[in-house]
């Protein structure tokens, strides 16, 4: 009877740590390998990642590209794919700018009223 789980030995060579939900989520493999291990044929692909040039516009690439591939395909920048993350580090930066303004307008009040006690106190000698 065969078995219905593959099994090869494999040494790991390192460790990516970015988040816990991207953590838990990945894994970065050699492709032959994971071919054999979920039995896909050899031109099977699930993603295509392409780098393109800094000067490069970003949307006008991915419509040209969307538009050769036609529907059958989804195309995706980045920050579409990881659109979460992207939104929580763009609240991040607005929720420190708050904590800060708040900070420097406390040392504000702060530093009046120091001063006031020191003109009320030069006022009474």
């Amino acid at each position: 009877m065969q078995s219905a789980m593959n099994a090869y030995e494999i040494k790991e060579v390192g460790i990516f740590r970015i988040q816990e939900g991207f953590d838990n989520k990945y894994a970065f493999t050699n492709l032959a390998f994971l071919r054999y291990m979920v039995e896909l044929p050899k031109n099977y692909y699930t993603e295509v990642a392409i780098a393109i040039k800094p000067e490069a516009d970003l949307f006008r690439v991915q419509k040209k590209i969307q538009q050769q591939l036609g529907n059958k395909y989804l195309v995706e920048t980045r920050f579409q794919q990881n659109q979460s993350l992207f939104t929580v580090m763009q609240m991040e930066k607005w929720i420190i700018y708050i904590i800060l303004s708040i900070i420097l307008i406390i040392a504000a009040f702060n530093m009046v009223g120091a001063l006031t006690m020191l003109v009320l106190e030069k006022e009474k000698i």
